[in-house]
């Protein structure tokens, strides 16, 4: 018994300590300037919906905005994780709605009557997400 849980605990260590990279659905890694002008967005709009069409949300849930930054992505490889994730000779940001991190495609913020996807607001095109809910 002891062989066969020390396989499968080594196992669900690997996957919980796996790299944040892998959570970087589409739009959670940022240039500076995407994701400045995500902040500038929601600091203005004070309230978004969270809402991922391809995980299967029924609904979109509602949230004020206490707080807003913007974080460096830090590179989640290597001996230690002092140093800034770069791809492609770019370094990357996360938009950080209060307090945790946020993938622009899921975000959406008012216009008008309508809910606008935040990736779409500034210029990106997420995949499988609606432009409005």
């Amino acid at each position: 018994m002891k062989s066969l849980l020390a396989p499968a605990l080594t196992l669900a260590l690997c996957v919980s300590m796996a790299p944040r990279l892998a959570n970087a659905d589409q739009f959670e890694y940022n240039t500076l300037k995407d994701a400045v002008a995500a902040m500038q967005i929601v600091n203005k709009a004070g309230q978004v919906k969270y809402y991922c069409a391809p995980c299967g949300d029924k609904q979109a849930r509602n949230a004020t905005v206490d707080s807003t930054g913007i974080a460096l992505v830090w590179d989640p490889v290597g001996p230690s994780s002092n140093r800034p994730y770069v791809a492609d000779g770019r370094q990357y940001w996360e938009l950080e709605i209060n307090g945790k991190p946020v993938d622009l495609a899921y975000i959406y913020i008012r216009d008008g009557e309508k809910w606008r996807n935040l990736a779409i607001a500034i210029g990106q095109t997420p995949v499988e997400v609606p432009e409005t809910i």
